[in-house]
């Protein structure tokens, strides 16, 4: 046999024998684990048959139900708020994604040791479908060597997996489902032509404002427009007019006030009428009355909607004159 055969026959008996070992890794028992440990947890769920959902974090209880109208509301003490269809989405891929992780134990006895058992579980999550049907995952402790997975179980399965947490902190707070902004687009706030500031801030150190800005022409060989207070010959610093400008129309609630306090612009502690471009005007309402701790009712005038702003974000926008001028 010549060298060049030799060579070969040698080659094609390495690839085979490579092939023989990759395979039999493949199919080797730990190989299987791995796989089996990646599958999902719910191998057959589909989010689009689910039409609600419960969850219980923190001895706190969160609905969220698809209305007749293909929306989603999340329940707050009765009243059914307006949920962020995205966020619904978002959760519902998340729990398809979860995997079923490693095989703990099928012993019922030992349930409350890893806190799965029915009647004491650290969490849970129920998605009911439209034909009335449940699957209801009980979440236990945390993995203690394992960061970000807990011990979870299937209502009607026997065997508890660590699979990881599906953000229960997050998803059980009522007001994540809910869009906090006031305003929807916070880009608007480079057509805001004029801000006017009316009333006396409910806030202990706060002060009592009467001012319009306006953006204008500099001069009248000076066609950049310009940040002015109306009746005043003061300079204005129009990037920190800008600056206030953005904090109002990106100004977002920590959660939404119901039942509504009925704060209007006839009513409020403060206003901030904003005028834009195309002659519209939005006006801000800052109740006079606190709504929870350290929070005050806030609402665009007729959005049907309040939301619980904290004093921090509060005393970014009420502001004095004396703050905007040079």
């Amino acid at each position: 046999m010549s060298d060049r055969n030799k060579i070969i026959v040698l080659a094609s008996l390495c690839a085979v024998l490579t092939l023989t070992l990759l395979l039999g890794i493949f199919f080797s028992g730990n190989c299987r684990s791995s796989r089996a440990q990646n599958e999902p947890l719910l191998a057959s769920f589909s989010g689009k048959k689910v039409n609600q959902i419960e969850l219980f974090s923190e001895e706190k209880t969160v609905t969220v139900t698809e209305t007749e109208e293909g929306l989603w509301a999340v329940d707050y003490d009765g009243t059914a708020a307006p949920a962020d269809t995205s966020r619904v989405s978002a959760f519902l891929s998340a729990v398809a994604a979860l995997p079923r992780g490693k095989k703990i134990t099928a012993n019922e006895e030992k349930y409350g040791q890893f806190g799965v058992a029915s009647e004491s579980a650290t969490a849970y999550i129920k998605l009911v479908s439209d034909n009335g049907s449940e699957i209801l995952l009980l979440f236990g402790n945390a993995v203690a060597d394992r960061p970000g997975f807990r011990y979870v179980r299937a209502e009607g399965d026997k065997q508890v997996y660590e699979t990881s947490d599906p953000g229960m902190s997050l998803y059980g707070q009522r007001s994540h489902w809910v869009n906090l902004k006031l305003f929807a687009d916070a880009s608007k706030s480079s057509d805001v032509q004029s801000v006017s500031v009316k009333g006396t801030s409910p806030l202990e150190e706060g002060g009592t404002f009467d001012y319009t800005l306006i953006r204008t022409v500099g001069s009248e060989n000076d066609k950049e427009l310009v940040w002015k207070a109306e009746g005043s010959d003061k300079g204005i610093d129009g990037m920190r007019v800008d600056s206030f400008v953005r904090q109002i129309t990106e100004l977002k609630g920590a959660d939404l006030v119901i039942p509504a306090t009925g704060v209007t612009a006839e009513n409020a502690a403060v206003t901030l009428v904003l005028g834009f471009r195309d002659g519209t005007k939005q006006t801000v309402c800052v109740s006079a009355a606190a709504a929870g701790e350290e929070r005050f009712a806030v609402t665009v005038a007729g959005s049907g909607k309040e939301y619980a702003v904290s004093i921090y974000a509060l005393g970014n926008i009420l502001k004095p004159l004396a703050d905007f001028e040079k």
